[in-house]
């Protein structure tokens, strides 16, 4: 079974590293988040390109049918936007 980190384990390796304290850590590391999450939605923009991390790009995705398999029922799965996350090539070689 798969094990996640988590925003709290996060905050305490920033904590660790800059030698700082929790609370502080959590200031930044959540600052941070925020500024993505802005930088990401920017519609203005398409996306956030964090160079040699990651890119994230808000896709639009087209209307379609879709089929319930319990009850075999189709329905229209309305048009809309999802983000995609392409992970630099050194971040692939990393996990690979």
């Amino acid at each position: 079974m798969a094990t996640f980190n988590t925003k709290k384990e996060m905050i305490e390796k920033v904590a660790e590293k800059r030698s700082i304290s929790k609370i502080k850590a959590k200031e930044i590391v959540e600052d941070v988040l925020g500024v993505m999450e802005e930088l990401i939605m920017d519609e203005t923009k398409d996306g956030l390109d964090v160079y040699g991390f990651f890119r994230a790009e808000v896709k639009e995705v087209p209307a379609s049918e879709r089929r319930n398999p319990s009850t075999g029922e189709t329905f229209t799965k309305e048009a809309h936007c999802t983000i995609k996350m392409k992970p630099s090539s050194r971040i692939k070689k990393a996990i690979a």
